[in-house]
């Protein structure tokens, strides 16, 4: 009221209730700002602290995911609390993995030998040499002693990684690592007795080292894993494949360097493996991620130098200046300010073990002369080539490309500064190089162009075959993944169903496997196999393309390895009295001391159907023995439409070359030393060479070849005991120095023998060694024959020596062993 009146008297009364009114909107209105800003700063705030959580959590999963590649496959370690600034995460590898254990084992035998003085022991020099020199050859031995770490039989091996110092740098060219065949001693073995006691397959490759006084990494978890398995550790030989490597590693006489193997033991981690981080913010706020399918690969990963020459190398060089001229069979590359340019090819199939993950690919060249100093830049080329016929202007010296000097990428792959002469030089291709092995893009090659230089590079065709261009390939396997590149070598001949005259889609897909693993490949129809003849093949591969009446028992008695993936060809090959079928995906690896499954950790393997091996000479299903060795794969199905090879991980496919491998015979047709009995004689040389001497007899029932209890009759060398004489026997002797591979072979029978105490036996040994028994005949019983074929490469010497002889027995009746068609032959070149 008293405003009111007051108001009234007063002029101005109209005016102070709107100011009033003004004031108080005006204070609402900024309260309301007020309280708005601050809600949109909170709520910025709260964005900020999400998005600086988000970033956080996703640093600590590329953190897990960088550790969990370096641990390999375990043990792993997780992350907690690791602090960046003033926030932390954590990651959690989420997989199955019990308890690992790790050994470190040193070598306990080491040598280098030298063919340049073959009888020459190095056991106590340091450092060991690896050389490839005209006119000599050092090759290092390596020997771990298992035995010391006491790994508990049957364990899995996660990861065995050997590690050797480089006393010696080898940029020349890489050092192979083969496994060693026979036992040796570091104090006794030399050139002449260890340099042709290993595989020829290749364990690993240690890349061309530049600098050293550094350690390397090899992974032999394949081979190691054999080696607990049961297989023979005789060791490793290091050598040089190319001409000019000059390398020096560390021995275990060394005063600090010695070489060692690290060894991880456990189960292998889940397939389906996850990574979880979480990001924790000092004022509380976090964020989660989760990977889903975590590949865990095998460390440290494999290498691979790729030189093969100008076989399988397409190198050549076009010219601006030059429109006609083509050089592709130069012995050098020009480049020039981009005037000139290199265009160079790979021919890479199946280069890798299948399912291998590229990891870095380098491609490397030799400068040969430098005019000027610049750049040298890599550039994917997209299109086809002709190596003969490219020029500046042309593809194939018919069609043009559509950019005069090559059609290829706009933004260069890698570059590389080249300043000197007389040195190699890398350009790092491996996204481009994972895209052909993807099949994302066809391989095409590479263009090489100069910026701002002028140098001339060696080609695939130069005369020094250690400086041809060469690719460094760096690879890595999934854990439980058997990363062993399958290798063989020899004749195979595929029997396959008739499919409208050709092979079909599966079956080539089966002989491209076969040729590129380094088998030579002729293939046969099931229904015309009467040009088919064995004796020029190490091993039969039959097709489950075939079909199986068509093949029928026609090679059950003949002695050459057979390999099959044709379930109905069981009972034909004896190995079963009726076709299996499949029952799961898994085969359980129970004994794997056989050279199939030696590289194959125990228990279960992902692959189809079983794997059923039969031994030369093993019984077979139904009576008799086998002929030569069997293996029916464990990929069978009862149509070619029910299995695709393309399904095969890399253990199915290295279980098939080592079947093949195992299986086939050795073929060594160079020279033979050969006695068919034909004459009555002790002195027959059948064969392309001669024995050294005559067969000389112990029979105490007569002396020479037509009498006695050691006689030759009707075209046999007959052996009996009657009566009985202290155990009748023959021997004589051959020269295999310098043989690379030696095979004896011979048909035997046996007629009214009893099992057990009639005892025959056939031994070999060399000029300085003890007898060893080959093969012992009182494992048969009755009247029985067959053939036999023996690897003798273990007994090659200047004065070898075969003995046939009675030990028991054979002295009643018509009992009698005899002998016939005996061949030695040789694989190389004998040295009188």
């Amino acid at each position: 009221m008293r405003f009111q009146r007051k108001a009234c008297r007063s002029g101005q009364g109209y005016i102070l209730i709107p100011a009033v009114i003004l004031i108080a909107a005006i204070a609402a209105i900024a309260l309301f700002n007020s309280q708005q800003s601050l809600t949109n700063l909170q709520l910025a705030n709260t964005e900020f602290d999400n998005t600086q959580a988000r970033f956080i959590a996703q640093a600590g999963m590329q953190h897990a995911i960088q550790q969990a590649g370096s641990q390999g496959c375990g043990p792993y370690t997780n992350l907690t609390n690791v602090a960046l600034g003033n926030h932390s995460y954590s990651a959690t590898l989420n997989t199955t993995q019990g308890t690992t254990d790790s050994f470190n084992i040193t070598v306990d035998q080491d040598n280098w030998i030298q063919s340049d003085s073959p009888t020459a022991n190095n056991g106590v020099i340091d450092p060991l040499k690896v050389n490839s020199q005209i006119g000599k050859d050092y090759r290092t031995l390596y020997r771990f002693d298992l035995a010391s770490a006491a790994i508990p039989a049957g364990s899995t091996i996660l990861s065995a990684t050997a590690r050797f110092y480089v006393v010696k740098a080898h940029p020349q060219g890489p050092v192979t690592i083969h496994r060693v065949t026979e036992n040796w001693a570091e104090g006794t073995s030399n050139w002449n007795n260890m340099n042709k006691n290993m595989e020829a397959a290749v364990l690993a490759t240690i890349p061309p080292q530049s600098v050293a006084g550094e350690w390397v990494s090899v992974n032999l978890t394949s081979q190691v894993q054999a080696w607990l398995n049961g297989q023979s550790n005789h060791g490793i030989m290091l050598r040089a494949p190319t001409e000019a490597v000059d390398a020096e590693y560390s021995s275990r006489d060394s005063t600090s360097y010695y070489p060692r193997l690290e060894i991880i033991t456990g189960s292998l981690p889940a397939a389906t493996s996850s990574i979880s981080a979480t990001s924790n913010l000092a004022n509380g706020t976090s964020h989660s991620l989760t990977r889903e399918r975590i590949n865990l690969q095998q460390t440290p990963s494999f290498q691979r130098t790729f030189q093969p020459g100008a076989i399988s190398t397409e190198d050549s060089w076009i010219d601006s200046s030059d429109l006609v001229t083509t050089h592709g069979s130069d012995n050098t590359l020009s480049l020039s300010d981009d005037s000139q340019r290199a265009l160079l090819r790979f021919n890479l199939p199946n280069s890798l073990p299948y399912g291998a993950v590229v990891d870095s690919v380098s491609l490397q060249f030799y400068v040969n002369g430098v005019g000027s100093s610049g750049d040298v830049a890599a550039y994917g080329v997209q299109r086809d080539w002709v190596e003969g016929s490219v020029t500046w202007n042309s593809y194939d010296g018919t069609n043009n490309w559509d950019n005069a000097g090559g059609d290829a990428d706009s933004e260069a792959i890698a570059q590389v500064n080249v300043v000197t002469a007389n040195q190699w030089h890398s350009l790092d291709i491996t996204d481009l190089a994972r895209q052909w092995y993807s099949g994302e893009r066809v391989n095409h090659g590479v263009l090489l162009r100069a910026q701002g230089a002028s140098l001339t590079i060696n080609s695939s065709d130069h005369s020094s075959s250690n400086t041809h261009p060469r690719l460094l390939l760096s690879y890595v396997c999934a854990c439980g993944s058997n990363c062993l590149l399958p290798q063989g070598s020899g004749q195979i001949a595929m029997v396959y169903g008739e499919s409208g005259g050709q092979l079909s889609p599966q079956d080539q897909i089966k002989k491209a496997y076969l040729e590129a693993w380094g088998y030579s490949v002729n293939t046969y129809e099931d229904n015309s196999l009467g040009t088919l003849n064995i004796a020029n093949y190490n091993a039969l591969f039959i097709s489950n393309t075939v079909v199986a009446g068509n093949v029928g028992n026609q090679f059950t008695d003949d002695n050459i390895g057979i390999v099959t993936d044709e379930i109905l060809l069981d009972a034909d090959l004896a190995m079963a009295t009726a076709a299996w079928t499949e029952s799961g995906i898994n085969i359980d690896i129970i004994e794997n001391n056989h050279f199939i499954t030696a590289p194959f950790a125990p228990g279960f393997l992902s692959i189809y159907g079983a794997l059923v091996v039969l031994d030369e000479g093993a019984q077979q299903l139904g009576g008799g023995n086998a002929a030569g060795r069997r293996v029916m794969l464990p990929l069978g199905r009862n149509t070619e439409t029910n299995f695709n090879w393309d399904y095969l991980d890399s253990n199915a496919l290295l279980m098939v070359q080592r079947s093949l491998e195992w299986s086939k015979s050795l073929r060594c047709n160079d020279d033979d030393y050969r006695d068919n009995f034909q004459t009555v004689s002790f002195g027959n040389n059948d064969g392309s060479v001669n024995f050294i001497n005559n067969w000389q007899e112990l029979d105490g029932d007569g002396s020479g070849p037509d009498q006695g209890n050691v006689e030759i009759w009707q075209g046999k060398l007959y052996l009996d005991d009657k009566p009985n004489r202290d155990g009748p026997r023959m021997r004589r002797r051959f020269n295999l120095n310098g043989a690379d591979a030696a095979i004896l072979s011979f048909d035997f029978e046996m007629n009214q023998v009893d099992l057990g105490s009639d005892v025959a036996t056939l031994d070999i040994k060399t000029d300085t060694g003890a007898w060893t028994q080959l093969v012992d005949f009182s494992q048969w019983s009755g009247s029985y024959s067959g053939s036999i074929t023996e690897d003798i490469s273990a007994f090659i010497s200047p004065n070898s020596q075969i003995r046939l002889r009675i030990t028991n027995g054979y002295s009643q009746g018509n009992e009698y062993i005899a002998f016939d068609n005996l061949r030695i032959g040789v694989c190389g070149t004998l040295i009188p």
